[in-house]
């Protein structure tokens, strides 16, 4: 056998054996920026109320409206978004139903809510998505743009997280103005999910 040939094999075992560490390491370790474990956290039955500002009265800033609520969240085909269905008690014989599909790119801190038609797009920046690796609360602030009105709105949501419980407060503002309420959900868990470990 001579040098060059010595040499090629060598080479051929040295790349084997960077290909297979390469792949062991890849099915070891999923990418950090896999949403999988940030969805978990939200997935499962939740019940509690929806409190919204009424925006028909004529005093619109002190008149708050709460209706009985119940949210699931599950997974959507893919597993690459959440499905938020809620469900609203607005009075006997009157139920109504909602649902938006939400996803987060944890690489962008971005949080894309999509409404059932598809014709509704909101993206916000997120801080916070650190809080979500584990089971521990977590405190999220979600910012963006939106329309309330017919005008454009600084928006602000808060969402407070914990296996028990959930909040969404969402407050807006005209340009240069202070962040009023809007809206806030608060749920309790109901479904027996375990925690993620």
């Amino acid at each position: 056998m001579n040098s060059r040939t010595l040499v090629a094999l060598c080479l051929f075992a040295l790349s084997c054996a960077i290909a297979q560490t390469a792949s062991a390491q890849a099915v070891v370790s999923p990418p950090v920026d896999a949403p999988d474990a940030i969805y978990q956290r939200f997935i499962g039955h939740w019940t509690g109320t929806l409190e919204y500002r009424d925006y028909s009265s004529k005093d619109s800033k002190d008149k708050h409206v709460t209706l009985p609520t119940k949210l699931e969240v599950a997974l959507n085909a893919d597993g690459n978004a959440m499905q938020f269905r809620y469900t609203y008690d607005d009075g006997p014989g009157k139920t109504v139903r909602e649902s938006e599909t939400i996803s987060i790119d944890v690489a962008m801190n971005r949080y894309l809510v999509v409404s059932a038609d598809g014709k509704d797009r909101d993206a916000y920046q997120v801080a916070g998505l650190d809080q979500l690796q584990g089971d521990t609360p977590a405190h999220l602030i979600l910012e963006g743009k939106g329309e309330e009105n017919g005008k454009e709105v600084d928006v602000r949501t808060t969402i407070d997280l914990s296996y028990k419980s959930i909040s969404i407060l969402r407050e807006t503002r005209l340009p240069g103005a202070k962040f009023t309420f809007r809206h806030q959900y608060k749920f309790e868990r109901v479904a027996d999910v375990k925690p993620v470990k």
